[in-house]
C-alpha cells in the first residue's frame, strides 16, 4: 500500500507541486481547496498521468473551523494512517498594518494559522497513535523578516512559525517530526 501525504491548499503554486511530485514518487494524495472545479482538474490531470497513487480530493475552505473539521473527517474515513501532513493553505493580501482593510488581520490569521490549528489537530491524534509521521507547515521568510506591504500577511506567517515551534516540541517524544518551510 502506498504512503498517504495530506496536502492543504493542493491545486495551486507550492501546494500543487508537492501534491505532483508526491504522486509521481508513489504517495496516495489527499487534498483539499475552496475551488471544486480546480481540484477536480487536478485529479484528472494526476489520473491522466499515470501515477500509481490515488488522489482524494474535497472542496473546503480551511479557515472555517466546521470545514476543517469535515476535511478532517474525509481523511480519517479514508482508513489510513496520514505519513505526511502539508499545512499549506492560505493566500497572500499585501498591504500595510494601518492602511490595509478592516479584517485583513482577521483573514490571514484563519486562512495561515487557524486552517493549521485545526488540520493538526484533526489529524494527528492517529499519528500520535502510530508514532509516526512528518509535519511540514508552509510559513515564509516573512515569519522572520519584515518587509514593505508585507502587513497581516507576515504577522500571520510569524505565528505559524510559532505554532511550528510549539508543536515540534510536543510531538517529538511521539515520533513525529515537525518542519517549518519557509520560501523567500
Amino acid at each position: 500500500m502506498n504512503k498517504l501525504i495530506v496536502v492543504t491548499g493542493g491545486t495551486k503554486g507550492i501546494g500543487r507541486a508537492i501534491v505532483e511530485k508526491f504522486s509521481r514518487h508513489n504517495f496516495d494524495v489527499a487534498t483539499c481547496s475552496r475551488n471544486e472545479v480546480e481540484l477536480k482538474s487536478l485529479k484528472t490531470l494526476l489520473e491522466k498521468s499515470g501515477t500509481s497513487g490515488n488522489v482524494f480530493v474535497q472542496q473546503a475552505d480551511l479557515s472555517d473551523k466546521n470545514q476543517a473539521k469535515r476535511f478532517c473527517d474525509f481523511v480519517k474515513n479514508l482508513g489510513r494512517p496520514v505519513d505526511v501532513l502539508v499545512n499549506n493553505a492560505g493566500y497572500f493580501l499585501p498591504g500595510e498594518i494601518v492602511t490595509e482593510p478592516e479584517g485583513t488581520l482577521e483573514q490571514m490569521i484563519h486562512a495561515h494559522v487557524y486552517s493549521a490549528y485545526y488540520t493538526t489537530r484533526g489529524l494527528v491524534p492517529e499519528m500520535i497513535i502510530n508514532k509516526s509521521g512528518h509535519i511540514f507547515n508552509m510559513c515564509s521568510i516573512a515569519s522572520i523578516k519584515a518587509y514593505p506591504n508585507g502587513g497581516s500577511y507576515a504577522i500571520a506567517k510569524s505565528a505559524l512559525l510559532g505554532f511550528s515551534r510549539c508543536l515540534r516540541e510536543e510531538l517529538k517524544q511521539h515520533g513525529i517530526r515537525v518542519t517549518a518551510v519557509m520560501p523567500g
